[in-house]
């Protein structure tokens, strides 16, 4: 893969990136920031690719991975010696992992031009794993290059914020999510629909997808109650953003009876809405509390209370006491 071949959208973003590399400019701290599931940590993978390329391709005035010489391979299967990739380990970024990015980036470049640390999820890092990433931000090596990744910026230290070049992404557009969707392999065209220019969210890990996980919440909701524990914030986030579509069908199907307007199937909305049809006043009033439960997914709240609270948020959707 290369970024102006194989990563779908975020045009802008390349023209930015990639101009700058060409010339020479790159900033030593980007923020890749924007929602879940839109490709930023595939864009961040794929620019580093680009920077430590041993054969670039310049194409008007843009500078891209060659995606073929032995960094490229390297990068591509995440063993490069210049590379290294964070990730929270169960729900956070630890400080002894933010120490270890220090000492990786204390070394002199092995095989590439600079040493690259992309942090994914960079808003799981705890307050004192914050507090050290900001002394590496206040005087990181001029050979080095840091990507923080998140879908919420604003739990991130200011300090932290200031000291990086911020790259907003947006969500894809229908059709360039209908590609993303093709590549990977996804017939249910109910989907494209619910994820709103966020395929990335499909397939979160190995064995657990979204399809899955929709068909378990419609199921859940017919039956009045979660049956499993969401034991996992990937898991849970994506759980309470089906929720909340499924929560805007049933109020487009109260007020407009409008098939079209469904994210669902009209068959999916029916055989879940049972006998007890919820106002628009409660439906209104559940959303909201799905969508604050949400934003308090990303300020870790405890699962097994989420678990708890969205059982008898369920109950009361059709009164089941």
């Amino acid at each position: 893969m290369s970024v102006l071949r194989d990563v779908i959208g975020h045009e802008k973003q390349k023209r930015i990136l990639l101009s700058g590399l060409f010339r020479g400019r790159e900033a030593t701290s980007y923020l890749f920031s924007g929602e879940s599931g839109i490709g930023k940590a595939t864009f961040a993978l794929q620019y580093a690719k680009a920077v430590n390329c041993l054969n670039p391709v310049d194409t008007d005035g843009l500078r891209d991975s060659c995606d073929r010489c032995d960094s490229c391979r390297k990068m591509t299967s995440q063993n490069h010696p210049d590379l290294k990739v964070v990730k929270p380990e169960g729900d956070v970024i630890k400080i002894d992992q933010i120490r270890e990015v220090s000492e990786f980036l204390s070394f002199t470049p092995f095989e590439g031009r600079k040493k690259v640390v992309v942090i994914e999820e960079a808003e799981r890092m705890n307050q004192p794993a914050q507090n050290a990433f900001l002394k590496t931000l206040e005087e990181p090596p001029e050979d080095s290059l840091i990507i923080l990744v998140t879908s919420s910026e604003e739990t991130l230290l200011e300090t932290i914020r200031s000291r990086c070049f911020r790259i907003r992404f947006s969500p894809l557009g229908l059709k360039e999510t209908e590609e993303v969707l093709k590549r990977q392999g996804v017939k249910d065209s109910a989907l494209k629909g619910l994820f709103s220019g966020r395929p990335g969210l499909l397939v979160m890990e190995e064995g657990l997808t979204a399809q899955g996980l929709l068909e378990s919440l419609l199921q859940d909701i017919k039956k009045g109650g979660l049956r499993k524990k969401l034991s996992e914030r990937a898991e849970a986030e994506l759980w309470l953003d089906l929720m909340l579509a499924v929560l805007r069908d049933f109020l487009v199907w109260t007020e407009f009876k409008q098939r079209e307007r469904l994210l669902l199937s009209e068959r999916r909305l029916l055989h879940i809405k049972g006998e007890k049809q919820p106002s628009p006043s409660f439906i209104i009033d559940m959303y909201n509390r799905v969508n604050q439960l949400r934003q308090a997914v990303k300020q870790n709240i405890n699962l097994s209370l989420l678990t708890n609270y969205m059982s008898l948020c369920l109950e009361e959707l059709y009164g089941r006491n």
